[in-house]
């Protein structure tokens, strides 16, 4: 058995190995397509190569066969039997063209140029996967050596046999050398023939080797570099001269020649073996190569023969991915909770420091638990449920205590994701410390209580505002307007003013009772929040306003109002309360009122803008609080109440309200309502009272 032909174990690992049964599988399925793409390139790269009888299916056909007996061996692991199918179906094309003409360049250059091409098409299956580009490297290699095996030995075959029958000749014709001239001179004829072909043998195998993707050299028994590719000049950036001059171990750093030098006498003692290295140029730069190499043996002289394939790209992907991963565990271990990983058997496969802090279990326990091990009681069911929904459904959230390794239970929130990591389902997912949180739960239901005591003393209150209080006033009020009527022809002038005054300051006195009793009911009385549409709740405000419009000759208007998530009778006071300010705060000309809204960073913006006295700057604050008032109750009546009114209930429905104003030109007021729903294109576009 000739073991040149071996594909040495030390070449490929097991990894690679099942990398080109993978290989193989996949291009086993593509054979035809690949064959069809080699032969079309062949065809238009070399078209004088073939004759006219060999047609593009015929070739097809043929490479396609070839394919088929090189994937066989492949597909089965079969390397060794994958290099001798190689070798003889490439020694029977150089035989065969060898036979049907000794001069043919199919012979010489042909056969490498149509295995090249159809590596390349090969290799193209492969973009983007380094793995298997650097396994399918390696083979290339391999089949590129085998190539020139076959053809060297089927031409040294060749020209023993030309050489014998040379011999032959020679003695025939020495025989008969007196017969004739002529014998002599086609004798020298021939020699000239195969010294050609000699040198288009050497033509072929400079082209092979300058086309080997890498490094090329031959090593002799002296450990001398006795050939080698332009490849090596231009990395090491020695020329010629000066590389026939080095020791092949010169080409690398000190610490490295040992186990390098190592390497080489296995290769002269074993027939092959690998190693990585970075071969330093001229200029001290450092270009990591893998070396293969193999024992040759030509006329009796034993030579090692190799390629340096450059992994550069490899180491590359390899410091991204260390850098990644770097990344990713600084981001872990920086994140605000316990981070954990793991799979569907309960086996951890990452966690941060905050996981061990947390836990107070060190890196070792934690590796060997399971994440159910950090609950007890309900919460462990809780946790086991909740991990099978994240199997189940790819998502989940629970809520639990943490114990830790003292028995300390720490309130977390917790979420799951289902992923999956070599193909494992998994889940991931972080714990946040909600104990803050919990307490101040606790603190908002305390306060929340005391807020439903306050109420409860706020409807008290109401309750005798509006009666124990009033029910004195309503009998000032009465005696007042009887004393009045029975003595009105009794009392003087001065009698009489003091009967309007304390009137009249009874009627303020009720009326501001009546306006703080709805001030505190707006918090306590208020209707659900249901949809309501404020184009209906203008309409009945309008109603309500008619007398109020037709005495001044006021105009209101209004935009498409929405439907929003309100209490309606609020939303009318709201109104009501607004338009009646524009209609109450006038200046000579009849009012002009007019309503408008839009959506504004998800809720709604409702304006009430009139051409009245206006408002200074600095009393924009000052109108929503209770009791203020601006102008003196002779000019304008009211209590000061309604403003007030409003900013709480837009205050309950989560807005806001305010006010921009210039005196003399009018004022605008803004409030913000819950969003809910489009605007009713249905609406009219305005209305007028």
């Amino acid at each position: 058995m000739d073991r040149r032909l071996d594909l040495s174990e030390e070449t490929l690992d097991a990894d690679e190995r099942a990398a080109l049964r993978r290989l193989a599988d996949r291009l086993w399925d593509v054979r035809g397509a690949i064959a069809a793409e080699w032969t079309r390139r062949l065809m238009a790269t070399m078209p004088e190569q073939f004759p006219p009888w060999v047609t593009l299916e015929h070739l097809t056909d043929v490479n396609a066969a070839f394919l088929a007996a090189v994937l066989e061996p492949l597909r089965g692991g079969d390397l060794t039997g994958l290099s001798r199918a190689y070798y003889a179906m490439n020694r029977q094309l150089v035989e065969f063209a060898l036979q049907a003409s000794p001069d043919t360049k199919f012979s010489l250059t042909s056969l490498y140029g149509s295995a090249r091409i159809s590596l390349q098409v090969i290799a193209e299956q492969l973009a983007g996967q380094e793995s298997l580009l650097l396994a399918f490297a390696k083979l290339t290699t391999h089949l590129m050596m085998l190539i020139g095996l076959a053809y060297s030995d089927c031409r040294e075959e060749n020209l023993l046999r030309s050489r014998h029958e040379l011999e032959r000749a020679v003695q025939e014709r020495t025989a008969a050398l007196s017969e004739t001239n002529v014998a002599l001179q086609s004798e020298i004829a021939e020699r000239g023939r195969i010294e050609a072909s000699l040198r288009g043998e050497k033509v072929l195998s400079d082209t092979i080797i300058e086309t080997l993707p890498g490094l090329f050299y031959v090593i002799d028994g002296a450990r001398r570099l006795v050939r080698w590719n332009h490849e090596l000049e231009k990395v090491s950036g020695y020329s010629a001269e000066e590389i026939a001059s080095r020791h092949p171990l010169d080409f690398f750093d000190e610490e490295s020649r040992p186990a390098l030098g190592e390497r080489l006498e296995e290769a002269f003692a074993t027939g092959h073996t690998t190693a990585e290295a970075e071969l330093i140029d001229k200029g001290g730069q450092r270009h990591p190569r893998l070396f293969t190499s193999k024992r040759v043996v030509l006329d009796q002289a034993t030579y090692v023969i190799g390629v340096g394939i450059d992994i550069a790209a490899r180491r590359e992907a390899e410091e991204r991915v260390q850098h990644e991963k770097l990344l990713s565990d600084t981001i872990i271990d920086t994140l605000p909770g316990i981070f954990y990983l793991f799979d569907d058997k309960g086996h951890f496969l990452r966690w941060n420091e905050n996981f061990e802090r947390a836990s107070q279990f060190s890196a070792a326990e934690v590796a060997v638990m399971s994440p159910l091990d950090f609950f007890l009681g309900a919460g462990r069911e809780h946790i086991f449920a909740r991990i099978q929904q994240v199997f189940r459904d790819g998502m989940a959230t629970a809520q639990a205590d943490f114990v830790a390794k003292d028995g300390t239970r720490t309130p977390h929130f917790f979420t799951g994701q289902r992923v999956f990591v070599d193909q494992r389902p998994c889940c991931i997912g972080m714990g946040i410390d909600i104990t803050e949180r919990k307490l101040a739960e606790e603190a908002l239901q305390r306060r929340t209580q005391e807020l439903a005591r306050s109420n409860a003393d706020l409807e008290q209150f109401a309750y005798v505002a509006s009666h124990d209080l009033q029910e004195p006033l309503r009998v000032v009020a009465s005696y007042t307007q009887l004393l009045a009527r029975r003595y009105q022809h009794r009392l003087d002038g001065d009698a009489q003013r003091f009967i309007e005054r304390t009137t009249a300051a009874v009627a303020r006195m009720q009326a501001l009772i009546r306006d703080l009793l709805a001030y505190s009911r707006v918090g306590t009385r208020g209707d659900h929040f249901e949809p309501t549409n404020c184009e209906s709740v203008l309409r009945d405000v309008l109603d309500d306003l008619q007398a109020a419009v037709a005495e001044t000759g006021a105009v209101v208007t209004h935009d498409p109002l929405p439907i929003v998530p309100a209490d309606a009778s609020q939303v009318r006071q709201l109104f009501q309360n607004l338009i009646g300010n524009a209609i109450k705060f006038r200046r000579h000309e009849p009012p002009r009122v007019h309503i408008a809204a839009r959506p504004v960073n998800g809720r709604w913006v409702v304006s009430v803008r009139d051409n009245g006295i206006g408002i200074e700057p600095e009393y924009a604050e000052r109108i929503f609080v209770i009791f203020q008032r601006l102008h003196s109750r002779r000019t304008y009546p009211g209590t000061g109440v309604g403003l007030a009114i409003c900013k709480k209930i837009i205050e309950r429905h989560g807005g806001r309200i305010w006010v921009e104003s210039e005196p003399g030109k009018g004022t605008t007021f803004f409030f913000e309502l819950p969003t809910h729903g489009p605007i009713d294109s249905a609406a009219p576009a305005a209305a007028t009272a």
